[in-house]
């Protein structure tokens, strides 16, 4: 018995996470705020930041509209914001500017997905089996895209050469006289 009260207990509690239709109008304003604010950057980091602020907001809706009933439109949003993050990703690559060195614009997207994750992976828990998938697929699809951030934020050291090695290059280059 204690079982059940206590997924019963979790479900309220990842039912809270998500809007209410009644609240889900007034998130839909702020969201349509951040799709302007996102659409008029021009520069690859400020729509970066632009659309980490408007992540979250875009999941929530969805997720209501999952879980109250409109799953087709539910899912086409979050496919739609999958894409979106990826051609941010894309465009802030195209600028050449390496996330190790300035990481603004890739810092921001990374955060924003990291919290994606954990928001899709609470939806899939609360849905039906049957209708896991798609949402399953988007969150595999930002999983990848956040550790392709990671990876170019923090990428790993590059071996260093051993001491021996060193020493002949210093002696080499000192016996050509450089």
């Amino acid at each position: 018995m204690t079982g059940r009260v206590q997924l019963a207990s979790a479900a309220l509690v990842l039912l809270a996470l998500f809007p209410h239709p009644q609240n889900e109008k007034k998130l839909e304003r702020k969201l349509r705020n951040l799709e302007h604010h996102f659409e008029v950057q021009k520069n690859p980091v400020g729509r970066a930041k632009a659309l980490a602020e408007m992540m979250t907001k875009e999941i929530d809706v969805a997720a209501a509209q999952i879980l109250h009933g409109d799953a087709k439109q539910g899912i086409a949003r979050l496919q739609h914001y999958c894409q979106l993050a990826q051609q941010v990703h894309n465009e802030l690559l195209a600028t050449g500017r390496k996330a190790v060195h300035k990481p603004a614009g890739y810092m921001q997207l990374q955060m924003a997905t990291r919290n994606s994750l954990t928001r899709l992976r609470d939806l899939i828990f609360m849905m039906p089996i049957g209708q896991q998938e798609p949402v399953e697929i988007v969150r595999e699809q930002i999983d990848n895209l956040n550790d392709q951030l990671l990876e170019e934020l923090f990428p790993p050291p590059s071996p260093s050469k051993p001491k021996d090695q060193k020493k002949k290059e210093k002696e080499h280059k000192r016996s050509r006289g450089g």
